[in-house]
């Protein structure tokens, strides 16, 4: 019995465990997964925004910064400039080397350190020049620090750079015949000055060793006076705008940051994350870097499909969220990643998830409680019912014996008139035996007629039959005397 009540008990808490508790989970999938759906669409939305907001301010600096070089490259003051260089330079030639004699003027001989060059406005060695520099200087100056560009070039035709704001070691060079004539700058230079009127060409960045091997982009315009050709305007592009840009925190958390990744897989503004190892600068000296950037998920894809969403492994090594999308502006071809990680983006759903589990195991105990309780409570009534059940059994139990006594009985008196039938019975199958032994002998007589009367008629047919042999054998033995009678005629014709 007690085996029996701690079977229902465990019965009765296994049911309204099941009742109570797995529609809760199924419940918590439910909204887990909701929650889940409503929480990633939010972030991936908000990446997004981040990713496209970005774009849209890298290519609207390029535009302004292609604009204003237009500008200044229909400016009289630079048209100007560049024919008053350009006489003054072959003024110099006509007495000293020009590259040699200007870089010791304002580089060597410039009282000023290194990247500071740019703050001497007039040499003293008296020349034409040095009269120019100090006429043109303070607005190509004001221009270079109002833009934050890094270098402001003026070149004449034959492609000596007439002039730069910053003086570094591509001053007074010729970017058609000299040593950086194969660099960024000698490329920018020569495609704009067979460049129309009013077109800009930009070249992406590559290290330039005369800015120390730091990467460098330039964009540059054909300048024209009238409709000849005289020279042209370049600018060296600030890393520092773009890196702001893209480095800017808003909406991305604590671990969201955006990246710009040139078609090359080198960097094109610095890691927010690990800025001292994942750096423009960096990017162009380690070749694992482009190797590592250019295996990501995002930059695969955003290379060969455009703009979209992955959940992959960063170049950190941990998991993230990435919003992907090309950046193109004129030759640049650039992708630009939005990303945060997924332990931060997905926090307040796992914190939803550690409490309901939290939850469910509070929930689960007091389901067991109540099963205990509500066991006590039910088993007692069944207790006395099954009592009840038991006491009706047993008086069941007296009153079937009753029956069976009164049973056995009657079964023994239908037993003594059963033995009397089976008597008379016996004894009716004797004479039904008798009679059918004599059916039997009759139908053996009759058969031994019939098989008489059989054998008689075969014997009639037999003699009928050799009859008609003996008439066959006569028959044939008169044809065989006939043809030996004639075989004896032509035997005796031929003896004739």
């Amino acid at each position: 019995m007690k085996d029996t009540f701690k079977g229902l008990r465990k019965k009765l808490i296994v049911s309204t465990f099941f009742i109570g508790i797995v529609p809760t989970i199924l419940l918590l999938a439910v909204l887990f997964k909701i929650i889940g759906d409503n929480t990633e669409s939010t972030i991936e939305s908000k990446l997004v925004s981040v990713r496209d907001l970005k774009k849209a301010e890298i290519i609207n600096y390029f535009e302004t910064i292609d604009a204003h070089l237009s500008t200044l490259a229909n400016n009289t003051e630079v048209i100007e400039a560049i024919h008053e260089f350009d006489t003054a330079w072959d003024e110099i030639g006509q007495e000293f080397e020009p590259t040699e004699y200007l870089q010791r003027n304002y580089i060597t001989d410039n009282p000023n350190p290194t990247g500071s060059k740019h703050e001497l406005f007039i040499a003293p060695d008296g020349s034409h020049y040095s009269d120019l520099h100090q006429k043109f200087h303070p607005f190509f100056y004001n221009t270079q620090q109002k833009f934050n560009y890094y270098d402001i070039f003026l070149f004449n035709r034959r492609g000596d750079l007439l002039y730069t704001v910053f003086k570094e070691a591509d001053y007074a060079t010729n970017l058609n015949s000299g040593e950086f004539k194969e660099t960024g700058l000698g490329f920018t230079f020569r495609k704009a000055l067979a460049s129309p009127k009013g077109e800009t060409i930009l070249v992406d960045f590559q290290p330039y060793a005369p800015s120390n091997g730091d990467p460098a982009s330039f964009m540059a315009s054909p300048v024209y006076d009238g409709d000849k050709v005289i020279g042209v305007i370049a600018f060296q592009m600030p890393l520092d705008k773009i890196t702001e840009i893209m480095t800017n925190r808003a909406g991305q958390g604590e671990t969201g940051e955006s990246l710009l990744i040139g078609k090359d897989g080198h960097l094109r503004t610095d890691s927010y994350r690990a800025p001292d190892q994942y750096s423009v600068k960096n990017s162009f000296r380690d070749s694992k870097i482009p190797q590592r950037l250019s295996s990501m998920r995002s930059f695969v894809k955003a290379s060969t499909l455009g703009a979209g969403i992955a959940i992959e492994e960063s170049y950190l090594g941990d998991e993230v969220i990435t919003a992907y999308a090309p950046v193109s502006f004129k030759s640049l071809n650039w992708y630009i990643l939005s990303e945060i990680t997924t332990d931060e983006a997905f926090i307040a759903l796992n914190e939803f998830s550690n409490a309901s589990w939290i939850g469910l195991g509070l929930f689960t105990l007091f389901i067991v409680l109540v099963s205990l309780i509500n066991a006590k409570k039910i088993e007692q009534p069944i207790h006395d019912a099954i009592e009840k059940v038991q006491t009706s059994v047993s008086q069941f139990n007296v009153f079937s014996n009753h029956i069976l006594q009164n049973s056995e009985r009657l079964a023994s008196g239908a037993t003594q008139q059963a033995s009397a039938i089976e008597q008379v019975s016996a004894s009716t199958q004797e004479i039904a035996s008798q009679a059918k032994s004599n059916v039997d002998m009759s139908n053996l007589a009759v058969n031994n007629a019939h098989e008489l009367d059989s054998i008689s008629t075969q014997g009639s047919t037999e003699l009928v039959q050799l009859k008609s042999s003996f008439s066959q054998v006569k028959e044939g033995a008169v044809e065989s005397t006939q043809i030996i009678n004639r075989i004896n005629e032509i035997a005796f014709q031929t003896n004739l």
